[in-house]
């Protein structure tokens, strides 16, 4: 089959004290080759601090689901993402930004 590489992009920035910011556990969610009407699952960890309201987590595109939708503004312990690939067409290349993270 064909390869398929998505690439999940993170980028850094000097923050102020208490300034909301949210750490991943991995830099790549690579799902490797999926056949269409078949899906694969990666998941990782995500740390908060700061956050003043819940954060949404939504994917840019339709064959892509990510759950829990939420990360909540008063998580305390590492919580679990998991992106679940189910390829709704064949041999395409797919690079994005998969988690599009939205502040409330």
């Amino acid at each position: 089959g064909t390869d398929l590489d998505v690439v999940y992009t993170v980028s850094g920035k000097g923050l102020s004290e208490n300034s909301p910011v949210i750490y991943s556990s991995v830099g790549d969610l690579n799902f490797g080759a999926v056949s269409k009407g078949s899906s694969r699952q990666l998941s990782f960890y995500v740390t908060a601090e700061n956050l003043a309201e819940d954060v949404m987590i939504t994917a840019d595109n339709s064959s892509f689901s990510v759950t829990p939708e939420v990360i909540p503004a008063n998580l305390s312990e590492p919580q679990q993402i998991t992106v679940v690939f189910a390829p709704d067409t064949e041999n395409f290349l797919l690079l994005l930004s998969d988690l599009k993270r939205k502040f409330l």
